[in-house]
């Protein structure tokens, strides 16, 4: 881990490391959103979905955020799933 990682640890006990400065490190909530339903710049319509966004304690969907980026990672892990592996040719 350097310095510019945060360790963090789920309520179900799993250590996870995100950047420094990831949403949710100060109020330690956050909630998953569509980056581009929430017209988040930068987020494109159709190559970006899911992203943790800051949030409050108490405000709807937030859950502790490093319950929200193994969420997140549950999420991004079973669209994988559905999709096979793209295919590169020499």
């Amino acid at each position: 881990m350097t310095t510019d990682s945060i360790q963090l640890v789920t309520s179900d006990g799993v250590a996870l490391t995100v950047p420094a400065g990831s949403a949710g490190l100060k109020t330690g909530y956050g909630r998953i959103v569509n980056g581009y339903s929430a017209k988040i710049a930068g987020f494109d319509k159709y190559t970006d979905g899911d992203t943790v966004v800051d949030a409050e304690q108490g405000e709807p969907g937030a859950m502790w955020v490093a319950d929200a980026y193994q969420e997140l990672r549950r999420i991004y892990d079973e669209e994988d799933a559905q999709f096979p592996p793209w295919v590169e040719i020499p």
